[in-house]
């Protein structure tokens, strides 16, 4: 059976975990597809982890040219780096630096090059029910209830009812500590001044083309 791959990726710390919900939602709107549909990691996907359905959503944050030449339709989330690397470190404490800062850019251009819908950061913040109609007209599953979806991605976390592993939960794919602050530009409190006049310096075009000041 050939299935229908769904690829919900973006960067980390970039939304991903919601729009990877709201398509999960959206597409299980379908009786027709709620009937046939598996989700889960990339990595479990990848080792048959995941029950093969006729439509499979997957998340994944590295880019994997495999996955995109499956796939059937690709969505990806962005963020401000300098955000990025502020809630990695508050969530993960990982240290921020000019070496991950070029892997989230380099990322980044690869995966806006094959993504057929790309939600930067603030329309997950600002945006919540467009983007999930706009997820139910590129997915083909019809109208649908956007407020309920965002209402019942609200109520999501790792402690939801359903499998979890000790690191996430199986199917919504939170871990505990997942959302911490959330806001734009937060990263002022955490960034190194040097890093970031460093990052802005060299990826100034980037900053510039996405409208995040510097």
């Amino acid at each position: 059976m050939k299935s229908k791959l769904f690829v919900a990726a973006g960067m980390m710390r970039s939304g991903s975990t919601w729009l990877y919900n709201a398509t999960r939602l959206v597409l299980c709107s379908s009786p027709t597809i709620k009937n046939n549909f598996s989700c889960g990691w990339s990595r479990d996907w990848k080792y048959k982890k995941i029950p093969e359905k006729e439509y499979t959503l997957i998340k994944i944050h590295d880019f994997n040219e495999m996955i995109v030449n499956q796939a059937h339709f690709i969505l990806y989330s962005y963020r401000d780096i300098r955000d990025v690397l502020a809630s990695n470190l508050r969530t993960f404490t990982t240290p921020p630096s000019i070496e991950f800062a070029d892997s989230l850019i380099q990322t980044h251009e690869k995966w806006i090059n094959v993504a057929d819908l790309v939600v930067p950061y603030d329309r997950i913040l600002n945006q919540k029910n467009t983007v999930i109609e706009e997820l139910a007209r590129r997915c083909e599953v019809g109208s649908v209830d956007a407020s309920a979806i965002v209402e019942e991605i609200n109520n999501l976390s790792y402690e939801s009812e359903g499998e979890r592993d000790d690191i996430h939960h199986k199917t919504n794919l939170f871990h505990s500590n997942h959302i911490t602050d959330g806001s734009n530009g937060y990263w002022v409190n955490y960034l190194d001044k040097n890093l970031v006049e460093e990052i802005e310096r060299k990826y100034r075009d980037w900053f510039e083309k996405y409208e995040y000041p510097i």
